[in-house]
């Protein structure tokens, strides 16, 4: 009975409607995934990564527009990009200052003009518009890929799947940068130009272009055996020249706003091979430092992936085939590409290297021989996947049938989870900070779970006046003040306070701590009605 059940699950996988079923599986996923990177307030913000330590120095109509900062950190490019979309046009006179380098981001220019138009011009919705390009792209490409990849089978699943979810394209979704909508355009001209429809390919390389300058690797697409004669090589001509003028005025344009040029990005490049073999390098030295760590081990597997996919093309000599031929090009580009492309983790390469990994997976044969190469060339999945876990949500949330502002005071490190709970960890003395926006008086309750580093006593005070006070030792302790009240209008400080001076755990950390507070709960609500005392 369990074997026939088990023949008529894999019949319906083996179905040509089970496989779409699959595929709908992951788009829903991937949905459900961005989904829970949105917020009330700051909306799909969290998708650009913008470092409170950039947040500071942007442009006004960046500052005023409702957005997530992640606290103590520079945050990722998109950052730029996103204030770039604010004024496409490059006529705001805080870009030379807000933007670490306006030439170099300046020149890929397509993501924030569409941004731009779909936020109707309006600075809260540009933002939000920004955030979501890449989700679109996603899509669109996951789309565009089923006439590569129809659902029909597990090893065009595993193609289809390899390149969504890949490290490259994930990172791209993730921190909102440029990488997955160049992909996108690539795979649409590649698709055009199998269609025979040469200037619509030309056109859709030009726009690839002008959403990120290497994108010109793939012009190679058009460098087919059928280019002969006078006349094949002035069609080729005219089609280079669609491709490269629009960026070649839109670069005149560019200078003329910033002036000269102080950095053109050569520093992203370096003697062949010698930026990969320093990744190999940092990583397999992390590795003997830390130990099998998942951080590292994920890093060796996105470069393992990388290396795959490289050694695959050298070996596979097929120049006459467009998508070896778009893979070769990048194969070059990452002989060169120098250390800042490969440290981090994951690493910018992997995004930057995305059409080589999309012609891997469209070149590698059917069929089970070549299976196990086709799995390692798109292991890197694994590291996609963990770049679009979002980040842990703030440790406080508000309830009750009254309204309050909560705010983290000072003393906190940044917040953590483990999925199901959200934590701060705090240097010594910490505090929350209250306010009562409503034209009434509320009641106010703390309740929680606080942890120590050592025995010692813990005190929740406002205004000086303790709220709740108790030893604490190494295990999780609830905790559940006195109410207090704040009057209309007023803002309060909630303090923390130990009398345990910070210490260095013994499991490596590098902070000094004293206590951590889980899941805080700040309940307001009006206060009770009293009866009059006397006679």
């Amino acid at each position: 009975m369990r074997i026939s059940k088990l023949n008529a699950g894999i019949g319906w996988i083996r179905d040509r409607t089970g496989w779409k079923t699959v595929y709908g599986l992951c788009v829903a996923f991937f949905l459900v995934t961005v989904g829970s990177f949105y917020e009330r307030g700051t909306g799909f913000t969290r998708l650009i990564s913008i470092g409170s330590f950039v947040d500071q120095a942007a442009v006004p109509a960046f500052r005023a527009a409702p957005h997530y900062v992640y606290e103590d950190s520079y945050g990722y490019d998109g950052t730029y990009y996103a204030q770039l979309a604010l004024h496409p046009g490059l006529q705001e006179p805080a870009l030379d200052r807000a933007i670490d380098n306006p030439h170099y981001r300046a020149r890929r220019i397509l993501v924030p003009w569409l941004a731009w138009l779909f936020g109707g011009g309006e600075p809260r919705w540009i933002l939000q518009a920004y955030a979501l390009v890449n989700v679109v792209c996603w899509l669109l490409l996951a789309w565009l890929l089923l006439g590569w990849f129809p659902p029909r089978s597990l090893d065009h699943f595993l193609r289809w799947a390899g390149i969504l979810f890949s490290a490259g394209m994930c990172l791209s979704v993730r921190h909102s940068l440029l990488d997955g909508p160049g992909l996108l355009l690539v795979a649409a001209a590649v698709r055009l130009k199998e269609k025979q429809r040469l200037i619509g390919a030309a056109w859709m390389m030009a726009a690839a272009v002008l959403s990120k300058e290497t994108s010109i690797l793939a012009t190679t697409l058009f460098a087919g055996p059928e280019v002969k004669g006078w006349r094949g090589w002035a069609r080729l001509g005219l089609i280079g020249g669609v491709v490269v003028v629009p960026m070649i005025a839109w670069m005149f344009y560019v200078s003329l706003r910033f002036g000269r040029v102080e950095d053109t990005g050569g520093g992203n490049f370096t003697l062949p091979l010698a930026g990969f073999a320093e990744k190999w390098g940092t990583v397999f030295a992390e590795i003997g430092q830390y130990g099998w760590q998942s951080l590292h081990v994920l890093s060796l597997v996105g470069i393992f992936a990388i290396l795959v996919q490289f050694l695959f093309l050298v070996v596979r000599w097929r120049p006459r085939e467009i998508w070896w031929r778009v893979g070769a090009a990048f194969a070059v580009l990452l002989l060169f590409l120098s250390e800042p492309v490969w440290e981090g983790y994951p690493g910018a390469a992997s995004r930057v290297l995305l059409p080589m990994a999309l012609a891997f997976n469209l070149l590698v044969p059917q069929g089970r021989r070549w299976l196990a190469v086709l799995l390692a060339g798109n292991v890197s999945f694994l590291v996609g996947l963990t770049e679009l876990r979002p980040p842990p949500r703030e440790f406080f949330q508000v309830d009750g049938q009254m309204p309050l502002a909560v705010e983290r005071g000072g003393g906190w490190y940044p917040v953590e989870s483990d999925g199901d709970r959200s934590w701060r960890w705090a240097r010594s003395h910490a505090t929350i900070v209250l306010t009562n926006p409503s034209p009434e008086a509320v009641e106010v309750r703390l309740e929680g779970a606080l942890r120590s580093v050592s025995p010692g006593r813990l005190s929740l005070l406002h205004n000086g006046v303790e709220l709740w006070s108790s030893s604490l030792e190494l295990e999780r302790v609830k905790f559940a003040s006195l109410p207090f009240s704040l009057a209309a209008g007023e803002i309060a400080n909630v303090e923390f306070r130990t009398d345990r001076p910070p210490i260095l755990p013994q499991n490596g950390d590098p902070r000094s701590l004293t206590f951590a507070l889980y899941d805080l709960e700040v309940t307001a609500t009006r206060p009770p009605i009293r009866a009059p005392s006397g006679p």
